[in-house]
C-alpha cells in the first residue's frame, strides 16, 4: 500500500511532465519561427483553461500560465487591425498575410523543435554515459517458429539485419518489430563462416518487455549476450553527431511503421496514444521503484534518465506524426500552402474549413481506435495485470 501511495502520484507527475515538455517545445518551435518571420503573436500559454498568470511582453504577446497543467499552445493574430486585448496590439504581420513560404516555415517549426529536443537528449546521454555494444547470439529457438523455419540455428551469432550491423540485442529486436510479415536477410556467423538466412517475422499477441499484451512481430529466438559490453565514449561534438544519427534512425522507424500500417502489414495498434504512453510510464515507474537494493535517491536518478529517454522517443513520434500531410496537422498546412504556391491559385476558405472538419473527424476516429487498443494493452481487463 505504501509503495502504491508513492508510485501513483509519481507516475502522474512523470507523465504530465513528459507530455508537457514535448508539447511546449513543439509550440515554442512554431513561436520562434513565427517571430523570425515577423508574425504578430497573440499569446503563448503553458497549460490550458483559465489563465492564472499573464505577462504581456514588449511585442504585445501575452505569456500565460493556465489552470490545467498539461501541454500548451501558441496563438497568432489572424486578421489585420484586430485588437486582441484592450489597449494592446501585438507587433508584427497577421499570420494570414505572411508569404506562403513563411507560413510553411512556421508549420515546420514545431516538428523541427521536437527533433532538436530528441537530438539534445540523445547527445547528452551519449556524452555522459556512452553507448554499449556487444555480440549477441542464439541460445534457443521456439519449435516451429519463424527463425527455425528460416534456417537459424542455436549458436548462430548475429552479424547484420538487412545490411545493418547488429551490435546488441536491440539491433535484432528493432529489425524484427519493424518487419512483420516481411522477409529479413540475417547475416550470421556459424562455425567461423558467414551465412545469410531469410526469416519472415510473424505478428502475435504477446507480452512485451514491459508486460503489455501487444500484437508484435516475433521470430521465436532466445538471445544471449556473448561478450562483455564495450562502452563507446563520445566527446561533445561526436555525441551531437551520433545524436543526429539516433534521431534519424527513430524517425525512419516511425515512418516505416506507418507505411507498414497503411499497407496492412502491421497492426494499427502498434501505434500508442496518451493511454498507451501513460501505461508505459506507469510500468517504468513501477519497475524502477520496486528494485529493493536501490536507495530512494538512486531510484529517482534511474527513473529520471529512463523517462528522459522516453521523452526523446515521444518527441520524435509527435514531430513525425505532425508532418503527415493530413488536415489539422502541420503537414496538412504545409501541403495546402505548397499546393497554393505551386498552382498559384488560392484554395477557398470554405473548402479549407470543410477539409479541416473532415480531417478532425477522421483524426478523432483514429485516436479512438488507438486508445481502445491501448486500453486492452494495459491489461486492466485481465486479472493479475501489472
Amino acid at each position: 500500500m505504501g509503495q502504491a501511495l508513492v508510485q501513483v502520484p509519481l507516475f502522474l507527475v512523470c507523465l504530465i511532465a513528459m507530455m508537457s515538455v514535448v508539447i511546449i517545445v513543439h509550440e515554442l518551435g512554431h513561436y520562434w519561427v513565427a517571430r523570425w518571420n515577423g508574425a504578430a503573436i497573440r499569446s503563448f500559454s503553458v497549460g490550458f483553461g483559465n489563465s492564472i498568470f499573464e505577462h504581456i511582453d514588449k511585442r504585445g504577446t501575452g505569456w500565460k500560465i493556465s489552470a490545467i497543467p498539461f501541454g500548451g499552445f501558441v496563438s497568432f493574430v489572424e486578421a489585420p487591425g484586430l485588437q486582441v486585448r484592450e489597449g494592446v496590439q501585438p507587433v508584427g504581420t497577421p499570420f494570414g498575410e505572411l508569404k506562403p513560404l513563411q507560413r510553411i516555415a512556421v508549420s515546420l517549426g514545431g516538428p523541427l523543435a521536437n527533433f532538436l529536443l530528441a537530438i539534445a537528449i540523445f547527445s547528452l546521454t551519449l556524452f555522459l554515459f556512452g553507448k554499449q555494444t556487444y555480440s549477441v547470439g542464439i541460445a534457443g529457438l521456439a519449435p516451429g517458429g519463424a527463425a527455425e523455419r528460416g534456417g537459424l540455428l542455436p549458436g548462430d551469432i548475429f552479424v547484420s539485419a538487412n545490411g545493418r550491423e547488429i551490435k546488441g540485442a536491440d539491433g535484432v529486436i528493432r529489425a524484427v518489430i519493424l518487419n512483420p510479415n516481411v522477409p529479413i536477410r540475417f547475416e550470421v556467423e556459424r562455425e567461423n563462416q558467414r551465412v545469410n538466412v531469410m526469416v519472415t517475422p510473424e505478428e502475435k499477441v504477446r507480452p512485451n518487455e514491459l508486460g503489455q499484451n501487444v500484437k508484435q512481430a516475433t521470430i521465436g529466438v532466445e538471445m544471449a549476450r556473448l561478450t562483455d559490453p564495450e562502452v563507446i565514449r563520445f566527446n561533445p561534438i561526436s555525441a551531437i553527431g551520433q545524436g543526429v544519427v539516433e534521431t534519424g534512425d527513430i524517425i525512419r522507424a516511425n515512418y516505416t511503421m506507418l507505411g507498414r500500417i497503411i499497407t496492412g502489414k502491421m497492426s494499427l495498434h502498434t501505434m500508442s496514444g496518451p493511454v498507451g504512453i501513460g501505461d508505459i510510464s506507469r510500468r517504468v515507474v513501477n519497475s524502477v521503484w520496486t528494485i529493493p537494493e536501490l536507495t530512494t535517491g538512486q531510484k529517482l536518478y534511474q527513473l529520471f534518465w529512463s523517462l528522459i529517454s522516453m521523452c526523446a522517443a515521444i518527441s520524435i513520434g509527435l514531430g513525425a506524426f505532425n508532418l503527415l500531410p493530413f488536415p489539422m496537422l502541420d503537414g496538412g498546412a504545409v501541403a495546402t500552402e505548397t499546393w497554393q504556391l505551386a498552382s498559384r491559385r488560392a484554395i477557398s476558405g470554405g473548402l479549407i474549413e470543410k477539409t479541416r472538419l473532415a480531417g478532425a473527424a477522421l483524426l478523432m476516429l483514429l485516436i479512438l481506435v488507438i486508445t481502445l487498443g491501448d486500453v486492452f494493452e494495459t491489461g486492466i481487463f485481465t486479472r493479475g495485470g501489472p
